[in-house]
C-alpha cells in the first residue's frame, strides 16, 4: 500500500464521519423503528503500528489484517464508550506530531485491556468532520451532540416554574404555567415527534369513525340523540367552565378522586368497524390547528415528566409503543384466526359440530370489541403516555411514609397514579386544546366521559401493588373468564363488556412491564434504569433498604408472581393470537437468564456506579 504521512489524522476524521452518518441514519429510522433507534451508537478504537495483511484461504476467503497492532485497536474499541473515539499512545503521538494536539485529551482512568494489562489511552475529537454538510451533527469532547436542528420551542403549560417538589409535596394539580419558552432537547424532540405521529394515525381512525357515526345519526336521529348521548357543549368544552388550577391549588379536594371513578366494566360498541370506515380513515385529513395542538399537548406532557432514570417520558413512550403493538396483535374481526376461534367458540356454546356463519358483528363479540372502537384505542395509547406524568421517582409506600402532601390529597391510595391522571387531565382540558378535543369527541359529553373512563381504569391498573385494586382485578378475571357463557342476550353483553374491560386493563399492565417480555438487552437496560432510580432514593435517605442487597431475588420473585402469570393471562383471554406465546416465551427466557447472570449483573452495575462517581469527581476538579 501507499504510505500516507498523516494516516492517523485521516482515520480520526473518517471515524468522525462514520459517527455523524450513523447519527443521521438512526434519526431517520426513528419513524419506522421507534424513537429508541436513535439511541444506537458506535464505539471507535484506533492504534498505529506494523501489521500483516493477506487473503485467508477457505470457504470464505477475504482480505484481513493480523498482528498485535490490530489486537490493540480492537481493545481500544471494546473498552471505549458510545460515540467516543479512543486511541492508543502511539496514535495519539502521531496526531500530536501532525499539529492536532488540541484534538487529544488523556482519558481520566487507566484502561485494563484483555491481554494487554493496564494501558494509557486518549480521547480524540476532531475540530470538524471532513465530509459533513449542513445539518450534520457534531460531537463535543463529552460525547454530546451539537449542531442539531433547533430544539422545539413550546409555550403554555408544563414549564419549570411552580413544579411540584421532587419529594412529592406539591398540590397534586397541574404544574403552574410558565410564560417562558421551553426547549426540547434532541432526544426528547424525537420522542415527541414519534408519539405525535402515532396519535395522529389513531386520531384519523377516530375522525373516520365520527364521520360514519354522523352519517348514521342522520338516518336514525332519535336513536343517536337519546338521553344517553345528549350533547352538553357548555359543561365540557367551554373553557369558561374549566377549573384554573393555578389559582386554586386545593381544587382537587372538591373533586372526585380518579381512583373513586374506577368501574368494574364499561360499555363497548355493539358493531364491528365497517370496511367503509377502515378504508376512509386514510383519506381523513387532520386540520392544521388540531395537529398543532396535538403536538403542543405531547410536548407539554413531556415536560410534565420528571427526569427520573426510569419513570420518565422515555419510559412512557416505550409503554405507548408496546400498547400499540399489543393493540395491533388483537385479532381482527375479519382475520382467519378470529373466524376460526369464533366458530370453535360458537360450536362449544351451541353444542353443534356444524360451522355457523360468522358475521363481523358476532366475531366482534368474540374479540370483545376492543379493536372496533377507535376511541378506546386512542384512550389506551393516551393512558400509556400519561401514566407516569409527574412521577416523583419513589414508590407510593415511600410517599405515604414521608407523609407528603400528595399522599394526603389522595388519601394514601394509588398516590402517584392518581396524581398522574390529575396533572395530565388538567393539561388536556386546557383551553389550549379546545380544537383537539372537539375533533376527537365532536362536542359530545358522552364520548369525553367514555374516554376518561378508559383512561382512569387503565392508569389505575398500573398500580399493581395496591391490595384492593389487585383483589378486584382477580375477582373480575374469575367472573369474566372462569364462568360459563350465558344464553341470555343481556347477560352475554354484560359478560362481553366485563371481559373487554379486563383485557384492556391487562393490556396496559403488560405494556407497562413490556421490557420484561422482550429481548434480554432491552430487559437489562430498563431493569438497570429502575435499579438506578431505587438506588438514588436509597442514597438520598428516602428508603432504608439498599436495593442492591435484594435486587437479584426481587427480580426472580417479580417474574414468578407477576410477569409470567400476567403473560399467561394474555394467552388465556384468547384475543392476542400468537403474540401472547411470544411474550410468555421471552418472559421465561429472561427469567432463566437472570437466574444465571443476575448476581454478576448487579455487581457490574455497582462497579459502573462507582466509576461514574469517580469520573464526575475528576471532571469537577
Amino acid at each position: 500500500p501507499t504510505e500516507r504521512k498523516h494516516h492517523a489524522i485521516v482515520m480520526v476524521r473518517f471515524a468522525a464521519d462514520c459517527r455523524a452518518k450513523m447519527t443521521q441514519l438512526t434519526r431517520a429510522l426513528c419513524t419506522t423503528l421507534g424513537p429508541s433507534t436513535a439511541d444506537l451508537s458506535m464505539r471507535f478504537g484506533l492504534n498505529s503500528g506494523p501489521t500483516t495483511a493477506g487473503v485467508l484461504r477457505g470457504d470464505k476467503s477475504r482480505f484481513q489484517l493480523f498482528g498485535d497492532t490490530v489486537n490493540t485497536a480492537a481493545r481500544m474499541e471494546s473498552n471505549g464508550k458510545p460515540n467516543r473515539i479512543q486511541v492508543s499512545q502511539k496514535t495519539a503521538d502521531l496526531i500530536i506530531e501532525g499539529g492536532k494536539s488540541a484534538w487529544v485529551t488523556p482519558r481520566e482512568d487507566i484502561v485494563s485491556a484483555k491481554g494487554k494489562g493496564r494501558i494509557r489511552t486518549f480521547w480524540v475529537e476532531p475540530g470538524t468532520a471532513s465530509s459533513t454538510g449542513t445539518g450534520t451533527p457534531h460531537f463535543t469532547a463529552t460525547g454530546s451532540v451539537t449542531g442539531m436542528d433547533d430544539a422545539m420551542s413550546i409555550g403554555g403549560a408544563g414549564g419549570k416554574d411552580g413544579e411540584t417538589s421532587s419529594r412529592g409535596n406539591g398540590s397534586g394539580r397541574q404544574r403552574k404555567r410558565s410564560s417562558k419558552h421551553m426547549k426540547l432537547q434532541p432526544k426528547m424532540k424525537r420522542l415527541v415527534d414519534w408519539n405525535v405521529d402515532l396519535l395522529s394515525l389513531l386520531l384519523q381512525d377516530l375522525m373516520a369513525s365520527n364521520v360514519e357515526a354522523a352519517a348514521s345519526s342522520a338516518k336514525e336521529h332519535a336513536s343517536f340523540f337519546s338521553s344517553h348521548h345528549t350533547r352538553k357543549v357548555g359543561s365540557i368544552f367551554s373553557s369558561s367552565n374549566h377549573h384554573d388550577n393555578t389559582n386554586n391549588s386545593d381544587a382537587s379536594n372538591d373533586m372526585q378522586m380518579p381512583r373513586e371513578e374506577v368501574v368494574d366494566t364499561f360499555d363497548m360498541p355493539l358493531k364491528a368497524a365497517s370496511l367503509s370506515q377502515a378504508s376512509s380513515s386514510s383519506n381523513v385529513k387532520i386540520p392544521p390547528e388540531v395537529k398543532d395542538q396535538l403536538k403542543k399537548f405531547v410536548a407539554n406532557l413531556a415536560f410534565l415528566h420528571q427526569s427520573n432514570p426510569f419513570h420518565n417520558f422515555d419510559h412512557a413512550t416505550h409503554v405507548a409503543m408496546s400498547t400499540r403493538k399489543l393493540l395491533s396483535r388483537i385479532l381482527s374481526p375479519l382475520s382467519p384466526e378470529a373466524l376460526s376461534r369464533h366458530s370453535t367458540t360458537a360450536m362449544k356454546q351451541n353444542g353443534s359440530s356444524s360451522m355457523s356463519s360468522s358475521s363481523p358483528s358476532s366475531i366482534n363479540s368474540s374479540t370483545y370489541a376492543v379493536t372496533s372502537d377507535p376511541l378506546i384505542q386512542f384512550a389506551l395509547v393516551f393512558s400509556a403516555l400519561i401514566h407516569d406524568a409527574d412521577h416523583p421517582g419513589v414508590s407510593n409506600s415511600t410517599l405515604i411514609k414521608e407523609e407528603t402532601r400528595l399522599a394526603s390529597i389522595y388519601n394514601n391510595k394509588s398516590v402517584a397514579e392518581q396524581n398522574s391522571v390529575t396533572v395530565a387531565w388538567d393539561l388536556f382540558m386546557s383551553s389550549d386544546y379546545d380544537d383537539l378535543r372537539k375533533c376527537m369527541f365532536q362536542s359530545s359529553d358522552h364520548q369525553l366521559q367514555r374516554f376518561r373512563q378508559v383512561v382512569v381504569n387503565a392508569v389505575m391498573a398500573t398500580d399493581i401493588f395496591d391490595p384492593e385494586l389487585k383483589s378486584s382485578r382477580e375477582s373480575r378475571w374469575e367472573k369474566a373468564f372462569a364462568s360459563s357463557a350465558s344464553d341470555d342476550a343481556v347477560e352475554h353483553e354484560q359478560a362481553s363488556n366485563l371481559r373487554a374491560t379486563i383485557v384492556i386493563e391487562h393490556l396496559i399492565q403488560a405494556s407497562d412491564v413490556a421490557h420484561t417480555m422482550q429481548y434480554w438487552t432491552i430487559y437489562e437496560k430498563w431493569n438497570h434504569r429502575l435499579f438506578k432510580e431505587m438506588r438514588a432514593a436509597y442514597l438520598a435517605g428516602r428508603t432504608k433498604s439498599n436495593p442492591a442487597d435484594k435486587w437479584y431475588e426481587g427480580e426472580l420473585w417479580f417474574y414468578d408472581n407477576y410477569v409470567i402469570p400476567l403473560a399467561s393471562k394474555l394467552k388465556e383471554c384468547g384475543v392476542f393470537g400468537v403474540s401472547c406465546d411470544e411474550a410468555l416465551d421471552y418472559a421465561r427466557d429472561n427469567r432463566l437468564e437472570w437466574q444465571q447472570k443476575g448476581r454478576d449483573v448487579v455487581q457490574r452495575w455497582l462497579v459502573d456506579e462507582e466509576q461514574e462517581k469517580s469520573e464526575g469527581s475528576n471532571s469537577n476538579r
